[in-house]
């Protein structure tokens, strides 16, 4: 395996870098699971202030935007 200019990376370059790409996608799951969490978060409370303030068409959909999004989310985990 030859670079361009005929010269092999040593084996642990080519591990570090290795390394390096995967620690940066564990990081960026872990930032957007996070995210996801927040908004959950923030979904249940409106659905909550809404029902207080008696707005059932409100929360009706807010419900099913919460299911739809859970619905994907467990699909997007199944396909790994």
């Amino acid at each position: 395996m030859g670079n361009l200019f005929g010269k092999e990376k040593p084996l642990k370059e080519v591990l570090r870098e290795n390394k390096r790409m995967i620690n940066r996608a564990v990081r960026e799951l872990d930032r957007e699971k996070v995210a996801l969490e927040r908004e959950e978060k923030r979904l249940q409370i409106e659905i909550k202030k809404a029902a207080k303030e008696n707005q059932m068409g409100a929360v009706k959909i807010m419900a099913k935007v919460r299911s739809l999004r859970i619905a994907c989310r467990l699909g997007t985990m199944a396909q790994w």
